[in-house]
C-alpha cells in the first residue's frame, strides 16, 4: 500500500536526523515521499543533504495558530510552565498534517531519533495496518480521551511507540468529533488538568489507536517488533555504522533519547551492548520460530 512519511524534526535532532535516521528510513522503508516538519532556518541544510529526496514543511504553517509560541503563550497564561510546550507541539503537529490535501491517505509518522535497522512492513498481506503493542500505561492519557472523545481505554497495552501509520480520513473524524473549531489543539488543551498540563497530559498515539481500535479494529493487526530506546546508552549520540550493523542483527530499529546517559565505564558498557544483543537476537528468532510452527498448523 502507498504511504508518505513525516517526520517532526526540531533542531536538536537535526543531527543525528541527516546522518543516520532520514538515511536509515530512504534504505529500509518502501514510501511515496518523505515530509520533514520543522523550522524554516533548517530547511537549507536538509535539502542540500538529501536533493530532492525529501520535502520539507515550515512547522508554524501546517495548522492555522498552530506554532510553538502560541502554545507557549498558553502555557504561561495557565501559569503553568512552558517547556513541555514542544512536546505537545510535536503531537499537534502529526495530527494536523491529516488536513493538507497534497498528504497520502496513510501516512506513517516516524521519530526523528528512531532509526531503521532492517526493512520494516507495515501491512499484512491482506492489507490490514500494524499497530505496534507495548506496555507503557498513564493513567492521565487515558482521562483526556475520556473527557474529549467519550471513549474509555480499549486495550490491556499501549500504542506509544516511535511510529504509527495514520488514515487521514480517521484522524480527520477524530479531530471534528473534539472539536470544530480550527484551534481545536485548544481543546485538548483546555481539557487537561494544572497538574497533568506541564508533564504528560496527552498522548496522540493513545488517542488514535485507542479510537480505532473502538471503531475500526478489522482494519488493524497488533505486533510487537523488536527495539530498544537506550541507543545512546549503547552507542552514544553520534552512533557508528558499525555499531548500528552490530545492533540490526537483534532489532529492527532503535531510538536515541537524549534522557538516556552512556553507560561507564567502558569495559562494562561492552559487557552489557553484548548481553542486550544476545537477548534480542534470541527473542527475535523466538518469535519467527513460533510464526512459523502456527503457519504450518
Amino acid at each position: 500500500m502507498n504511504f508518505d512519511v513525516v517526520i517532526p524534526l526540531k533542531t536538536s535532532l537535526l543531527s543525528i536526523a541527516i546522518t543516520r535516521t532520514i538515511p536509515s528510513i530512504i534504505s529500509n522503508i518502501s514510501y511515496d515521499k518523505i515530509y520533514i516538519l520543522t523550522k524554516k532556518s533548517n530547511f537549507k541544510e536538509l535539502e542540500s543533504t538529501f536533493k530532492g529526496k525529501i520535502t520539507c514543511l515550515d512547522e508554524d504553517k501546517i495548522c492555522k495558530h498552530l506554532t510553538l509560541d502560541n502554545i507557549k503563550e498558553y502555557f504561561k497564561n495557565r501559569n503553568e510552565n512552558p517547556e513541555r510546550a514542544g512536546w505537545y507541539f510535536q503531537q499537534f503537529l502529526k495530527l494536523s498534517v491529516s488536513k493538507l490535501h497534497f498528504i497520502s491517505n496513510l501516512y506513517l509518522v516516524w521519530d526523528a531519533d528512531a532509526v531503521a535497522l532492517n526493512p520494516i512492513n507495515f501491512f499484512t498481506q491482506n492489507n490490514k495496518i500494524y499497530f505496534e503493542k507495548n506496555k507503557e500505561f498513564h493513567e492521565p492519557y487515558f482521562e483526556i480521551i475520556e473527557k474529549i472523545l467519550d471513549l474509555k481505554k480499549q486495550v490491556n497495552f499501549s500504542f506509544i511507540a516511535e511510529h504509527l501509520v495514520f488514515n487521514k480520513k480517521l484522524v480527520i473524524t477524530i479531530l471534528n468529533k473534539i472539536s470544530k473549531k480550527e484551534t481545536w489543539w485548544l481543546d485538548i488543551l483546555d481539557n487537561i488538568t494544572s497538574e497533568n498540563l506541564s508533564k504528560s497530559g496527552f498522548s496522540e498515539y493513545e488517542l488514535y489507536g485507542n479510537y480505532v481500535s473502538k471503531f475500526h479494529k478489522n482494519e488493524i493487526e497488533f505486533r510487537h517488533l523488536n527495539k530498544t530506546r537506550k541507543g545512546i546508552k549503547y552507542l552514544g549520540e553520534k552512533p557508528s555504522i558499525r555499531g548500528l550493523k552490530l545492533f540490526s542483527s537483534a532489532f529492527d530499529y532503535m531510538s536515541f533519547e537524549r534522557w538516556h546517559k552512556k553507560y561507564k565505564p567502558l569495559p562494562l558498557r561492552y559487557m552489557i551492548v553484548f548481553f542486550v544483543i544476545l537477548f534480542g537476537w534470541v527473542k527475535k528468532y523466538v518469535k519467527l520460530m513460533i510464526s512459523s510452527f502456527y503457519s504450518i498448523i
